[in-house]
């Protein structure tokens, strides 16, 4: 869990940059500049979960790393990711004939340079991750992201266009490519010793990669086919902030899990108890923060959005109530990549892709924004049961293993939402006051949310023995942290 940490840590900072930005980026800009953005990127995206071959994972699950492999994986990225670029810009009037955007074109040439950019780092880099040091990935993504911050605030103060998100990428993308040979020694050359190795791993990875793509980003493109940029602006970011609990806890310890599965998965009868221990200590601050997201959706609109901004609270509530399931989603998912059922993997993203792709076609034609909204929290949901189901009969965990990991956080959220549903402070109407009036009312939902939850969760964990889990996990890092503190500053006395 020490990487996971990392990578929470990680996402903690970036999030504080880029929460911060948010908060001036949503007042200067205006959602049809972040809708704009959107479907230029989800195009983008498109090509590379059309390519990727899940290289780097390949090498990390790899019993004997060598050169040849890392050279023949650098040299597959290296040839996808020119193939990318090349077809991105060749097929730019294409998209915004499709989008009926002709914005699109010069947009698009200039995120057309991200594959190659990416496709030509470092791949030394992967063992970062293999090895386990995480605080080297925390640099390597924490700088180039503090100065893409700066630089894509900076234009939009000065010129209030969407070319400072398109601009700021693109100085994250290639402060990150320069620190990824700055940072490791390791020089890669062109070779194909080894790609049979890696693409018999790859296969079925680069299948899943492309239907999870079609279950995660397929909605943006619809939604760019049939709504105007000012309600896929809404969505995207109404989303971007229902799911914070997702991609700020789950997504890092996802990352990082990867690593510490494939090591549990070496130990024999391990694994099973290493799934069960990560749901049951995730649950614990991943349910408050999901659920308190939705409660508090309106006033955050107000005070982090502003008024342009206000169809956007409904979708936050959807979209963060139904957070808790992708919880199930991405970390089953990585548990069958690391225990080798990648096909079971590939089956359900492929099966929810279509499923998205026709119920958010169906409900953007007939009710718009907000019936995308109910639809996406309702996949959600579907999609995180079929995953729980799938994963627990692949690593051996049954519906009483899934009761135990997360009753006790259910029922404390449970009793969180009933107080702040009947004393008013959860899912208001939005009012449209300003931030300075509507701030006090947050920070008491807030308070009162956290101290229910936190006393309501002690009270059951007591009260059953005080059971190994994520309680006993998370307060024995409560107490050491406690502990240290406490050693260093009667040094320093």
């Amino acid at each position: 869990m020490i990487g996971a940490g990392w990578m929470i840590l990680w996402r903690i900072a970036t999030r504080i940059l880029g929460f911060g930005s948010t908060l001036v980026l949503a007042r200067v800009l205006v959602p049809e500049d972040f809708g704009l953005i959107a479907i230029a990127s989800t195009y983008v995206a498109a090509f590379d979960a059309l390519s990727i071959f899940g290289l780097q994972d390949a090498i990390i699950r790899s019993t004997e790393p060598n050169d040849n492999l890392l050279d023949t994986a650098y040299t597959l990225s290296v040839m996808r990711g020119l193939l990318n670029t090349l077809i991105i810009a060749a097929t730019a009037p294409i998209a915004a004939h499709f989008f009926a955007e002709p914005r699109l074109i010069p947009v698009l040439l200039v995120l057309a340079l991200f594959p190659a950019l990416e496709g030509t780092e470092n791949i030394g880099v992967v063992e970062f991750r293999r090895d386990f040091r995480f605080e080297k990935e925390f640099l390597l993504f924490l700088m180039p992201r503090l100065v893409s911050v700066v630089v894509t605030v900076a234009i939009a103060l000065f010129f209030h266009s969407y070319w400072a998100l398109v601009i700021g990428n693109l100085v994250l993308r290639m402060l990150r490519w320069v620190l990824t040979y700055w940072m490791h020694p390791y020089r890669p050359h062109f070779s194909l010793a080894a790609w049979h190795k890696l693409v018999s791993f790859s296969l079925w990875t680069w299948a899943a990669t492309i239907a999870d793509f079609g279950r995660e980003r397929s909605w943006m493109i619809v939604l760019g086919r049939f709504l105007d940029t000012f309600q896929v602006g809404v969505f995207m970011v109404a989303s971007e902030i229902g799911l914070l609990p997702i991609t700020e806890i789950v997504a890092p310890i996802c990352r990082a899990l990867f690593s510490g599965f494939t090591a549990a998965r070496n130990e024999a009868g391990n694994f099973a108890y290493a799934f069960r221990r990560t749901i049951g200590v995730i649950a614990v601050p991943l349910l408050p923060a999901a659920i308190g997201m939705s409660a508090v959706a309106s006033d955050v609109v107000d005070i982090a959005l502003g008024p342009s901004w206000s169809t956007a609270g409904f979708v936050i509530a959807l979209v963060a109530a139904s957070a808790p399931f992708a919880l199930v989603t991405s970390i089953g998912a990585t548990a069958m990549v690391v225990t080798g059922h990648v096909r079971n993997n590939f089956v359900l993203n492929a099966v929810f892709a279509v499923i998205g792709v026709v119920v958010c076609l169906v409900s953007a034609w007939y009710w718009g924004l907000w019936g995308v909204a109910v639809a996406r929290a309702l996949v959600t949901v579907l999609e995180g049961v079929a995953f729980a189901v799938v994963t627990g009969n692949a690593v051996g965990i049954w519906l009483a293993d899934w009761i135990a990991c997360v009753w006790r956080p259910t029922v404390a959220i449970a009793a969180m939402s009933l107080v702040l549903w009947f004393t008013g402070q959860g899912w208001a109407p939005p009012t449209g006051a300003a931030w300075d009036v509507v701030l006090p009312h947050f920070i008491d939902a807030v308070l009162c949310g956290g101290a229910v939850y936190g006393a309501t969760l002690l009270l059951l964990w007591i009260a059953a023995g005080e059971p190994e889990g994520g309680e006993s996990f998370l307060l024995g890092l409560l107490r050491n942290a406690i502990g240290s503190g406490a050693r260093k500053f009667l040094v320093k006395t």
